[in-house]
């Protein structure tokens, strides 16, 4: 147990240099270096929101995104319109899965809802998709963030991640769709984190198990 927790130490500095690429925060968003992309200027950072129901509200800090900040449609009776932004980043490590969770709140127009969806997908380096999850139709009540997680697995092979934010609008001119706190962390091979803590795993085993323990800013 000893020469586990000397190696706990070690490693630690070793994630950092090695690790997935994190999302970066939502004050961020409009920075040169924010990774996010973003070709819609209907999304923004927002400190709030309002909308027909009331004020949005961050569900945690000072800022949150949101798909409302300019209308999308000339008429409420247009067909639905779906806007998005992605961020990608390196994946270094084989064998082991993504996690990608968040906040997320809609608004319920007439019976309609506004909607959202998280999607999280990995590549290989020739740009070849090789393995993807969606959160699917993601909705809430009015001014209620609710939580949402996506798992995906990092197929061998695996160079980089791709994440996916996504609003749509029903009825209105607005796509009242948010996201606050969104997260990025891998997740550990089966059985890493055990032999991890015994010393038994290698550097391998440890290192996934720190990061399945380290949360990745949004």
């Amino acid at each position: 147990m000893k020469n586990a927790l000397k190696s706990y130490h070690v490693f630690v500095a070793f994630v950092v240099l090695v690790g997935i690429v994190p999302l970066r925060v939502n004050a961020d968003l409009f920075d040169h270096d924010s990774g996010w992309v973003i070709n819609d200027p209907q999304i923004a950072a927002v400190a709030n929101q309002k909308q027909a129901t009331g004020f949005v509200y961050p569900q945690e800090g000072t800022s949150f995104f949101s798909f409302a900040a300019l209308p999308v449609r000339d008429s409420a009776g247009d067909p639905p319109v779906t806007i998005g932004m992605y961020q990608t980043g390196a994946f270094h490590l084989d064998g082991h899965g993504l996690r990608l969770s968040g906040w997320v709140q809609t608004e319920n127009r007439n019976g309609l809802w506004d909607t959202g969806e998280a999607v999280v997908s990995v590549y290989d380096a020739d740009d070849t998709l090789l393995a993807w999850a969606s959160s699917g139709a993601l909705t809430s009540e009015n001014l209620e963030w609710l939580p949402f997680a996506v798992e995906v697995d990092a197929v061998c092979g695996t160079a980089y991640w791709r994440v996916d934010l996504y609003g749509t609008v029903f009825d209105g001119y607005y796509v009242n769709t948010f996201y606050d706190d969104v997260q990025l962390v891998s997740l550990p091979v089966p059985g890493a984190a055990l032999l991890g803590l015994l010393g038994l795993g290698g550097s391998g085993g440890l290192l996934r198990w720190r990061r399945r323990t380290t949360t990745m800013a949004a």
